[in-house]
C-alpha cells in the first residue's frame, strides 16, 4: 500500500495522523496479520481444498453451515439475496480470510468466486469461531463507520487501493475482479456515481483507464491522499 507521509498533506495534520487514517480507510479485504495468527490457533484443522473456478458458488444463502472457508488463493464476493431477485454485495474476501460464519445453521449470505480460487474447508467446533467472530465484527463496524462517512470519491479510493495491494506491478493495468455494478452495490453507490467518480480520478491524473474493468495506476500516492480523506480539492 502507498505510505501516504511522503505525500504533502493537506491542512495541519501530521504524518501520524495521515498514516492512522490511511490504515483505518482500508476495506479490509485481507486481516491484520495479529488477528490472522490468533484465529489460527484457535481454528480448527483443515478437513480438505477445493479449486474453483471464476463465478463458481462456493455455498448458497440457505445451504446448512457446517463448515467455513480459508480463502488461501483468489477472491470471493459475499452478498445477500434480496426480496424480488435483488442482492446486496457485503464483502469481498482475498487470501487469508476466513468465510462461512453466519449465527444459525444455515449460510445466510452465499459466497461466490471472483478469480480462480483455493479455498481451505474447516467444519465449525463450538467455541472455536469466536476469535474469527470477533475479527469479523470489528472488521464489519469499521467498514459500517468508513462508508457511513466517506464521499463516493473516497469510498472509490478506497476500493482500488484494497486492489492494488502490496505487490502490485505499476507498469501493469489494475484489473478488476468485480463489474462496475458490483463495485457500486459493494461501496454503496449507484452505477453512474461509480462511472463519474472514475472519470474524475482520471482528470486529477490519478487513473488512466486501460479498459472498461482496468485501469492504470498513475499516482498511488494521490490515491491514497483521497482515501484518506486528506486531499485538497
Amino acid at each position: 500500500m502507498p505510505i501516504v507521509e511522503t505525500c504533502s498533506l493537506a491542512g495541519d495534520r501530521s504524518p501520524g495522523l495521515a498514516l492512522l487514517d490511511a490504515h483505518n480507510a482500508q476495506l479490509f479485504i485481507a486481516p491484520s496479520p495479529f488477528a490472522r495468527e490468533t484465529a489460527a490457533l484457535a481454528a480448527p484443522p483443515p478437513v480438505g481444498s477445493r479449486q474453483l473456478a471464476p463465478r463458481e458458488k462456493l455455498f448458497a444463502q440457505g445451504d446448512a453451515a457446517e463448515q467455513v472457508f480459508d480463502v488461501v488463493e483468489g477472491s470471493a464476493m459475499i452478498l445477500r439475496e434480496l426480496s424480488r431477485g435483488q442482492r446486496q454485495i457485503v464483502d469481498i474476501a482475498g487470501p487469508g480470510r476466513v468465510v462461512g460464519f453466519c449465527v444459525g445453521e444455515r449460510h445466510d449470505c452465499t459466497a461466490v468466486t471472483l478469480t480462480s480460487c483455493v479455498v481451505r474447508a474447516r467444519a465449525r467446533q463450538p467455541g472455536a469461531e469466536d476469535v474469527y467472530m470477533l475479527a469479523e465484527i470489528q472488521r464489519l463496524r469499521d467498514l459500517a463507520a468508513l462508508l457511513g462517512r466517506k464521499t463516493a470519491m473516497e469510498r472509490l479510493a478506497t476500493f482500488l487501493m484494497e486492489m492494488i495491494g502490496d505487490d502490485f506491478d505499476f507498469d501493469k493495468p489494475l484489473d478488476f475482479p468485480v463489474c462496475r455494478q458490483e463495485i457500486a452495490d459493494y461501496l454503496g453507490l449507484v452505477i453512474e456515481t461509480v462511472s463519474r467518480n472514475f472519470v474524475a480520478l482520471r482528470r486529477r491524473g490519478v487513473i488512466e483507464p486501460a479498459s472498461r474493468e482496468s485501469v492504470y495506476i498513475l499516482d498511488s500516492c494521490a490515491l491514497s491522499l483521497i482515501a484518506a480523506g486528506l486531499a485538497r480539492d
